[in-house]
């Protein structure tokens, strides 16, 4: 389950090496990113989101 965190639970969690996803439109990500996130423009969620990293918290 997704969920909503403050920017320090989301740092920590980056440095950490928790996944990064970034559900923005295309050329929003191309604009800018947070550095190692990975782009998936959003019809794409419901396959992706049952089996990517199942038992790692996704931010």
């Amino acid at each position: 389950m997704l969920k909503d965190v403050d920017m320090e639970a989301f740092a920590a969690a980056r440095e950490c090496g928790a996944l990064v996803l970034d559900a923005r439109e295309g050329f929003e990500f191309a604009m800018g990113h947070v550095p190692g996130a990975r782009w998936f423009r959003s019809g794409y969620w419901p396959t992706v989101l049952p089996t990517s990293h199942a038992t790692e918290p996704s931010w």
